[in-house]
């Protein structure tokens, strides 16, 4: 293939308030003399068997543009004929290969969770009992995989093109609270490894009973293990600079903290098991993100309420396999208080023309209660 002539330099991007929801122009004037398809990738078109090519996009549906033999120019995969079909195939064939995988995780865990019970006589609620209840979790996923995969139209290419743009622009937005929050839970974990922070601080619900409705606000800041402080956090970057680019960053903490009763609330009212982490924190944003995609739709890309429905299918799933160490109840009251706050909050009406102030005000104040229920957790942690 020669190289584009002139060199390939992308068009200017789009300068509308939603820059990621229009594709960048592919250049006009490339022009190509080669029998081998190819594909842009980072502002050059790398060349490639048609195999090859396929299976790119079946690991980078947002690929923007391709190059097949006969065309002048680059094109969007979704206008190449038939190269949807073999995409589908191919998808099929990576979804189920992944299935297989799993499946013989799944079994595995399944396998030494038999094993310990046998052994060492241990129940459920164990290290081999997570883990199966993870990899038959991800098996379920998996499966879900497989059948989406078969089931893709053209439109995927559009849709995965605009989630990693989103994700590009929300990235660049400022996200001052959400490393407000992240930050200080990681060092609160750090502070709080031993095991003597579960009895003084997580939310157990006897000493709530007792009077100690503080535990409301501790137990969400504490963590039972790496992995566990590692996923709240990682989902907690992603989903907080969305709602801080598309709303304000008072909103955040705003949602951050009002469910924060609501879940603990809920799983103090219906659940007696101690629970600890801020996975309810993390369906609060869920819950606000599919409420904004109701009801602002534009602002979002076209299948972000699918995305969120994925992501409250998969948690559900999980908590019904992993119900021996998953607070249900928090995640649940979690994801109606965020999706309740953001009806509140973003709904059309004479609320919004006035909400200004007081979410600027109520998201300061929510996100100092926060950095003092993460102090108390800590303090309560080292208490003799």
């Amino acid at each position: 293939m020669q190289d584009p002539s002139p060199p390939y330099v992308p068009l200017r991007a789009s300068t509308d308030a939603q820059p990621w929801r229009a594709d960048e122009p592919l250049h006009p004037h490339c022009t190509f003399a080669s029998t081998r398809h190819g594909y842009l990738a980072e502002g050059r078109v790398e060349t490639c068997e048609r195999a090859e090519l396929v299976s790119r996009l079946a690991k980078y549906p947002a690929t923007e543009g391709v190059y097949v033999p006969g065309t002048v120019g680059l094109s969007r995969p979704e206008n190449v004929p038939g190269l949807l079909d073999e995409y589908r195939r191919e998808s099929v064939r990576v979804a189920r290969r992944s299935a297989l995988w799993t499946g013989l995780f799944a079994a595995a865990g399944v396998g030494v969770l038999e094993w310990a019970m046998a052994r060492w006589n241990t129940g459920v609620r164990s290290l081999p009992g997570l883990m199966a209840a993870f990899s038959l979790a991800y098996l379920g996923l998996a499966l879900h995989g497989v059948r989406a995969a078969a089931r893709v139209r053209a439109d995927v290419f559009i849709h995965a093109r605009q989630a990693r743009r989103h994700w590009e622009w929300a990235r660049d937005q400022p996200g001052y609270f959400t490393w407000a929050l992240a930050v200080p839970l990681c060092i609160v974990y750090l502070f709080t490894m031993m095991d003597e922070a579960i009895p003084r601080a997580a939310l157990v619900k006897p000493a709530v009973w007792d009077g100690e409705a503080w535990r409301m606000l501790t137990g969400p800041m504490l963590h039972g293990g790496l992995y566990h402080v590692w996923m709240n956090v990682a989902a907690l970057l992603v989903l907080g600079r969305m709602v801080e680019a598309h709303t304000t960053r008072f909103h955040l903490a705003a949602v951050f903290l009002c469910p924060v009763v609501g879940g603990s609330a809920l799983s103090v009212l219906l659940s007696p098991r101690t629970s600890v982490g801020a996975s309810g924190g993390v369906m609060r944003l869920i819950g606000f993100l599919w409420m904004m995609a109701r009801l602002r739709p534009r602002q979002l890309p076209d299948d972000f309420g699918g995305r969120m429905n994925y992501a409250i299918g998969a948690t559900a799933l999980l908590g019904v396999l992993g119900f021996e160490f998953i607070d249900n109840w928090a995640h649940l009251g979690g994801l109606l208080a965020g999706a309740g706050i953001g009806w509140l909050l973003l709904r059309d009406g004479p609320w919004e023309r006035r909400e200004g102030w007081l979410v600027a005000v109520g998201g300061t104040m929510s996100l100092i209660i926060l950095w003092g229920a993460m102090v108390g957790a800590v303090a309560m942690a080292w208490t003799r």
